[in-house]
């Protein structure tokens, strides 16, 4: 399972898609492309995620 530390990190695919962890234990998937070598992200929402208690 995945822990919040002090700072964000990310964590990183081949493709471009990464989960950015946030000081407070919020998870967000992002997805980084380039068009015309223009740097570009995808934002999705936050996403909780915990275990399912059964």
């Amino acid at each position: 399972m995945l822990k919040a530390k002090k700072k964000e990190f990310k964590l990183f695919d081949e493709a471009g898609l990464y989960l950015l962890i946030k000081p407070p234990g919020s998870k967000l998937w992002r997805f980084k492309y380039h068009i015309h070598a223009t740097a570009l992200r995808l934002r999705t929402s936050t996403t909780s995620l915990g275990s399912s208690g059964g």
